[in-house]
């Protein structure tokens, strides 16, 4: 488990998202789920076959696929916006799954609020993360679903 603080109302956005991506990598989704308002409203933008809109933190997995087993973070950049609640963050899980390495690239848009997540928006590679997670089956039927008929 992850050890950290819980956060405060003087967290900051930058480090509400730096402990969030560190609570992900280390496994700990208590911890990570702890970062978000009860009613946070979080769109997964590029979910397939269509963005995916989660609010409020009840019925998120409690479980990471194996694609986060020893994950490490890689080229974290975290930009501050004009908004000074509002962060976008930039970086790469690194894991391996066998003797395979898998790089997941993801960007998140956050604002917080009294130190909690309170929306995001994110941007993660889903393409790799079902490879990564055996589930490319799952994706490619996904994929067809997506396929509308057109008259020729």
């Amino acid at each position: 488990m992850t050890e950290i603080r819980d956060t405060t109302k003087d967290a900051s956005p930058h480090r509400v998202v730096e402990m969030l991506i560190s609570c992900v990598a280390a496994g700990d989704l208590r911890a990570a789920y702890a970062l978000y308002a009860e009613n946070a409203h979080v769109s997964v933008e590029l979910e397939i076959p269509g963005r995916k809109d989660l609010v409020g933190t009840g019925g998120w997995p409690v479980a990471l696929p194996r694609m986060y087993d020893d994950i490490k973070v890689q080229g974290l950049f975290i930009h501050q916006t004009g908004n000074p609640d509002v962060v976008i963050a930039e970086w790469d899980y690194v894991s391996r799954i066998g003797t395979a390495e898998v790089v997941n690239s993801n960007i998140i848009v956050v604002q917080v609020q009294d130190g909690k997540i309170v929306r995001a928006r994110d941007y993660h590679n889903h393409v790799t993360r079902a490879i990564a997670n055996g589930q490319a089956d799952t994706l490619i039927a996904k994929i067809r679903s997506m396929v509308l008929p057109v008259d020729r």
